[in-house]
């Protein structure tokens, strides 16, 4: 068993040294998503990250944060920076923040392995820019697309608690603390996608040229997320089942997303069973919260429309009405 990643890298790179052209091109589509849809969306984001996850952010995070990682998800106050940084960068963002995370030394591995299995979803950019506005020309699926992982991702790292529990202490070795907070890591990071999208295409490429037509597109839809997403997008079928189905492969991540967040877990003791079956519930835990997203359409616009406005100028009256009787009372 020692030897399976050897073995494994062994026959993918015979593999492609069987078929050059048909990587070749699984590789180039693969880099033609990544230019397209995955680094537009991503760069800007990754890019607002050294802002966003500096040591005053951090310290903030924790501030406002800490109480609700306690008392919801039993998890130390410290957790909240790779939460926020997992919600608004994505994978592996949220898996390296994890990492840092655990370098505080206040987690047991239970709560380091919920962490990191919660904290596995893909970039907002993604799913706003590169499905929602440019896949599906709407960026208001997009949001519904974030919406889903958003409560996903809560929902998970609640539920966790009472299924994984591990209360030996995290061993924290020295890299665990490194930082990535420039720009040019933040643009490494991007180009490191791109780098793996690469890989999987062109093992997609050489496995869709094996099987001559169109009967591996499922399998090549888990392998890689961004192409499943693309291929889903490319049906005739209603905007319903089109979002059902996207939203089951961002909840899984697709098994290119799984090697980029598990590279970066490898010292964390999140096993890579445990994390693709948590990454499956995830998947059919987002088909279900999309689905009862649209079927409630007409509450959600409802509430979205022009009432909410003036509810909210009543509601912050109401609110301000103690204050005012306190400074009334104060000057009498």
């Amino acid at each position: 068993m020692k030897h399976i990643k050897w073995f494994l890298g062994a026959a993918a790179f015979a593999l492609l040294l069987s078929q050059p052209t048909a990587a070749a091109n699984g590789a180039r589509e693969a880099m033609a998503q990544w230019y397209h849809s995955v680094a537009p969306s991503l760069l800007p984001f990754m890019a607002l990250m050294p802002l966003l996850t500096c040591e005053e952010a951090l310290t903030a995070y924790e501030a406002l944060l800490g109480w609700g990682m306690r008392t919801f998800f039993a998890l130390p106050g410290s957790a909240a920076a790779a939460l926020v940084v997992a919600l608004l960068a994505g994978s592996p963002a949220g898996s390296h923040a994890v990492r840092r995370a655990s370098a505080r030394g206040d987690m047991d591995c239970g709560q380091l392995r919920r962490l990191a299995l919660a904290c596995a979803g893909l970039s907002p950019g993604f799913l706003i820019t590169g499905i929602g506005s440019t896949l599906l020309g709407n960026a208001a699926m997009g949001h519904l697309l974030l919406r889903t992982q958003a409560a996903v991702q809560l929902t998970l790292l609640f539920l966790l608690r009472f299924v994984i529990r591990d209360d030996r202490k995290v061993p924290v070795s020295e890299d665990r603390s490194g930082k990535d907070g420039s720009m040019a890591a933040s643009t490494l990071a991007v180009l490191s996608v791109g780098g793996w999208m690469a890989l999987f295409g062109a093992m997609a490429g050489v496995l869709r040229n094996a099987s001559g037509g169109e009967g591996t597109i499922p399998f090549l839809c888990v392998l890689e997320v961004s192409t499943g997403v693309h291929w889903v997008g490319a049906q005739k079928a209603d905007v319903l089942w089109k979002l059902v189905r996207i939203s089951w492969l961002a909840g899984f991540g697709g098994l290119c997303v799984a090697m980029q967040n598990m590279a970066a877990l490898k010292d964390c003791g999140v096993r890579k069973g445990e994390y693709l079956l948590v990454r499956l519930a995830a998947g059919a835990l987002s088909a279900g919260v999309t689905w009862a997203q649209v079927k409630m359409k007409s509450i959600h616009t409802f509430f979205a429309g022009p009432q909410i406005l003036p509810a909210a100028c009543l509601g912050l009256c109401a609110a301000l009405v103690p204050v005012v009787l306190h400074f009334k009372r104060t000057e009498v």
